[in-house]
């Protein structure tokens, strides 16, 4: 069961996904024992038997194999190194300098034996095809569904940004790269706190290694821990002693617990913890609870993914204001500013990146099920969104952008313009629709993107489709008014638009549903998208369609 509050603040970006390696397991990575299991035997380990280890600190057996990779390697790297500084033969010949250059090949030795090392665990970390659960894994994929700013993973593979969230445009920040003074937390990020595949002079995996991170890399970790601090943890793919979690989390517990209230950590344990556990379960319950972790309990990991995004899903689309509403009870100018922008009244703009989204959402809900709007505090009798309620609505979040322009990435803002774009084909007035297409302009040209969607590219066709500068006297006006702003058009929707147009070629190679009105607008598009090479492409992909079309008539 989740938790309602936990969906409230999903919503309210308020939660910050802490991903460890049992996320990655359904997609055929190792964990952290079967990493170490394989290292074992590549690095030459023969007199240890792995259930010998099941049950120890992964960070201290680790350090133990790089301890024993540096013992037998050391003599053959040594020469290597010696070799490198190009000493030769002279190095045990210089006593003067003996005591300074051994200190430096030392040094150089034992970094390249780490570096080595680590080379060594990377390239275990690969995906073993018989291990992938394609099942769990497109439950896990519903991940992308939510719309999350931040990520912290303890993992080193790309399945978040890779198969996760691709196409997202989140940044990765990793150690070991030079970015950890890039930081910028208006990006939407992965932050990937233990380094990543490809990047060997980042990785923590050691004993020595995770403390070096604590007290080397201070900047990143005040930054963690100002994440922490200001969100909501919730933690997936972590075991029941794993030592990120100990080593990370309670390190910050320690820290700053004084400061950290209750009810801000979640933890999801599935049933394999409980029967692994048995009856010590309920114990470790108590000692997380005691470190201000709520415990969720999942048949598994999926699965809780899965009913979590089904969850914030039918939140989203319910017909009701109050989560809203009971969310910001303590900002009055939320209920305020909201009553005056449906009242049509001149609200004052706030300068407030959160609060401007969860008035974004709150207009979601408005042009989703706009019946709700004659429920308190706004008294309205509605059947559907009437035109001064949409304008003001619209004006509103315009105005929102000039002084929040980075909410035009975010994904709950890109609903909203679709939601407006839907908007223009829900009227059959022929000056509504020149209004609600103004609008729209105006609300998506702050949307830069690269990719299309199908949905958005049938809203498209639909606008387009109703809307013509010299045919159907009903919609002049709109016609004319997407005529001499269509430059203003990102190319986003314009992909989208053509797409569609083609999508459903797959199925009959040579048929394209161009009527003469969408023909024209295609063209219409051609003039005036020198500057989108993108959109060019896909016309002239529709082109040679046309032309194989036009072709087998002729020979028909």
């Amino acid at each position: 069961m989740i938790p309602k509050e936990l969906v409230r603040l999903v919503i309210l970006d308020k939660v910050v996904p802490f991903i460890g390696a049992g996320f990655s397991r359904s997609f055929g990575y190792p964990g952290w024992m079967d990493l170490l299991e394989e290292l074992k035997n590549v690095i030459g380990i023969i007199d240890l038997e792995f259930g010998d280890m099941r049950n120890g600190d992964p960070l201290q057996i680790a350090q133990s194999f790089l301890s024993y990779y540096k013992e037998v390697n050391w003599e053959t790297c040594e020469k290597d190194v010696i070799e490198g500084l190009g000493l030769g033969e002279n190095y045990d010949k210089k006593d003067f300098l003996n005591g300074p250059l051994k200190k430096i090949v030392q040094e150089e030795t034992d970094n390249k034996l780490e570096l080595d090392f680590t080379k060594e665990l990377l390239g275990l970390i690969k995906v073993d095809e018989t291990k992938v659960n394609t099942e769990d894994v497109e439950k896990l994929k519903k991940l992308s569904e939510i719309d999350f700013s931040y990520f912290l993973t303890t993992n080193y593979d790309r399945v978040i940004e890779e198969e996760i969230m691709k196409g997202k445009n989140y940044l990765v920040q990793s150690l070991g790269k030079g970015e950890e003074l890039n930081w910028n937390e208006k990006d939407k990020t992965i932050i990937k706190i233990h380094g990543d595949i490809d990047s060997e002079k980042g990785i923590i995996f050691t004993h020595s290694q995770y403390y070096k991170f604590m007290h080397d890399f201070g900047y990143f970790k005040s930054k963690l821990y100002n994440l922490f601090s200001s969100n909501v943890i919730l933690m997936m793919g972590y075991g029941f002693n794993d030592i990120n979690i100990h080593q990370t989390y309670f390190q910050f517990i320690r820290d700053y617990g004084t400061q950290v209230d209750n009810n801000k950590f979640y933890m999801v344990l599935s049933s394999y913890d409980k029967e692994k556990w048995g009856t010590y379960f309920s114990y470790y319950k108590r000692f997380l609870e005691s470190y201000k972790i709520n415990v969720i309990e999942a048949e598994n990991l999926p699965s809780f993914v899965e009913e979590l995004s089904n969850a914030i899903r039918n939140e989203k689309e319910s017909a009701d204001l109050s989560l809203l509403f009971d969310t910001l009870s303590d900002e009055p100018r939320f209920a305020e500013t909201l009553v005056k922008v449906i009242n049509g009244e001149e609200p004052d703009l706030i300068n407030n990146k959160s609060l401007n989204l969860d008035f974004i959402r709150a207009f979601i809900k408005i042009f989703t099920s706009p019946f709700i709007l004659n429920e308190e505090p706004f008294k309205k009798e509605l059947v559907d969104l009437n035109s001064k309620i949409g304008y003001s609505i619209m004006d509103y979040t315009i105005k929102i952008l000039g002084i929040n322009p980075e909410i035009a990435s975010e994904d709950t803002y890109l609903e909203f313009v679709k939601k407006s774009l839907k908007y223009v084909d829900e009227t059959t007035d022929f000056h509504g629709k020149r209004y609600r297409a103004e609008r729209f302009i105006g609300l998506s040209k702050h949307i830069n993107r690269d990719d299309y969607e199908i949905e958005t590219g049938k809203l498209m066709y639909q606008m387009f489709g109703s809307c013509h500068p010299t045919q159907y006297l009903y919609s002049n006006p709109g016609g004319r008014f997407l005529l001499e702003h269509l430059h203003q058009i990102p190319s986003y929707y314009l992909l989208s638009y053509l797409y569609f147009i083609i999508h459903d070629v797959e199925e009959d190679e040579y048929y394209l549903p161009i009527n003469h009105i969408q023909k024209y607008w295609i063209e219409r598009i051609r003039e005036k998208a020198a500057g989108k090479p993108s959109v060019l492409e896909v016309i002239e992909k529709i082109d040679e369609i046309r032309k194989k079309r036009k072709e087998m008539e002729e020979e028909i």
